[in-house]
């Protein structure tokens, strides 16, 4: 097995799924490329200095649903003569040959190094990124298809519905699991990290969701589970039993991990700054943070990841105006449009009253934002939020004083 076995059988070259299916070192290929495709998900995502707790999900996903697609395809491997090429027998024979098969799909995940987010604003990014996600969805369905058929010599219509089963079942399971398990894993699988894409997330994910029930369903009425248990016809090629030891593709191995990290040294040194900027803002260091990012320029930041703290992440949304008030005048231009930006989109979700306790708190509003640059535009574009949200009545607040002398000037300010 070798670099060209590889590139052949990621296009569903017959020869080269065969080759893969009965070689022992299919799995330890395979281990080392989906931990490969873990890198290419979160080379841009996540600072690699940490705990390395993004390595664990994908090897987790993939045996879950390696061992939920080998229940409907196993008998492709027991009906036919591969299980004489096999180097080890029974059940461990076939779970082997088939993950060998499954994770070598894994290089599919490398479209997810794309880096969207560089080129394009981050709307377009997340689109860009819900498509890579349906085109390896997309390609790997095909791919294990393409492997069943030639491993069984059962016809390719036919595994395709093996496959395309337990692959709707799982993800109509995860959409009834619950936005919670459902999006966080697309976020996950997809690349998308980026808080102001999360409506084309969501979006993505309910088509997704009900694409996969009406496929389901039209399996189950088309094909009908009996279908999966019925004897098919016997496999007519022979195996090539190779009796020379195995061996693995080092090389071009060692050659992919060489090219990720020469990826990975530009995104991870940006990642580190996000990350000491995190754990300013963890300490709610508002002050040094701002003289840490004021030190930088915004290109010196992981352009995927936002900036802390988050207007969109419910336990940070409090600590947004705490930081726009350390932002001042001073402050590179950069700076101030960020801080503005998530003002603004705290405001739009007229949740910013709520997370301040009440009208005197937020009585630094207009002083604090009205010199900045960008800041009257935004107050102006925000009037009608504004004011809403300064007539709201009082919730949460046990008083019921009558607003300062200061939030009259503010609804004066927001009125038309």
């Amino acid at each position: 097995m070798n670099a060209l076995t590889l590139l052949r059988y990621l296009f569903g070259h017959a020869g080269a799924i065969r080759k893969v299916a009965s070689s022992p070192m299919a799995v330890p290929v395979g281990l080392l490329l989906v931990f490969s495709a873990a890198v290419a998900r979160n080379y841009d995502q996540e600072w690699f200095g940490g705990p390395p707790t993004w390595l664990l999900p994908p090897l987790v996903v993939s045996v879950i649903s390696g061992f939920w697609l080998l229940l409907f395809v196993s008998r492709a491997w027991a009906e036919e003569p591969l299980r004489e090429s096999l180097h080890v027998g029974g059940f461990w024979g076939i779970t082997c040959s088939f993950f060998g098969l499954f994770w070598m799909t894994a290089p599919i995940a490398w479209l997810y190094a794309i880096p969207l987010e560089r080129y394009c604003d981050p709307l377009t990014a997340a689109r860009g990124n819900v498509w890579l996600l349906a085109v390896v969805s997309v390609w790997r369905v095909l791919l294990m298809s393409r492997v069943v058929s030639v491993i069984s010599g059962w016809s390719f219509a036919r595994c395709f519905g093996l496959v395309l089963l337990p692959a709707s079942l799982e993800a109509v399971v995860f959409s009834i699991a619950g936005d919670s398990i459902g999006q966080r894993l697309m976020k996950s699988m997809g690349g998308l990290r980026n808080s102001p894409a999360e409506d084309v997330m969501f979006a993505a994910y309910n088509v997704a969701a009900n694409i996969a029930l009406c496929a389901l369903l039209a399996t189950l009425v088309i094909r009908g589970l009996f279908a999966i248990w019925k004897k098919p016809p016997p496999s007519t090629w022979a195996p090539e039993i190779d009796l020379k030891p195995s061996r693995g593709p080092w090389i071009f191995l060692a050659l992919v991990a060489g090219l990720w990290a020469c990826a990975c040294v530009v995104p991870q040194s940006e990642l580190k700054l996000t990350h000491e900027a995190t754990l300013l803002a963890k300490k709610k260091d508002w002050p040094g943070l701002m003289t840490f990012l004021s030190k930088h320029r915004r290109e010196d930041f992981a352009p995927a990841v936002t900036l802390p703290p988050s207007p969109w992440e419910f336990h940070t949304q409090r600590d947004v105006p705490q930081a726009l008030r350390h932002v001042t005048p001073e402050s590179p231009a950069w700076v101030q449009e960020v801080y503005l930006g998530y003002m603004e989109a705290l405001i739009s979700q007229e949740r910013w009253y709520y997370s301040q306790g009440g009208y005197e708190d937020t009585s630094w509003l207009i002083p604090a934002v009205e010199n900045l640059r960008g800041g009257r535009e935004m107050l102006q574009r925000c009037k009608w939020k504004l004011k809403d949200a300064m007539a709201e009545p009082r919730r949460n607040i046990a008083d019921s004083r009558e607003p300062t002398a200061l939030m009259s000037e503010v609804l004066n300010y927001a009125a038309p």
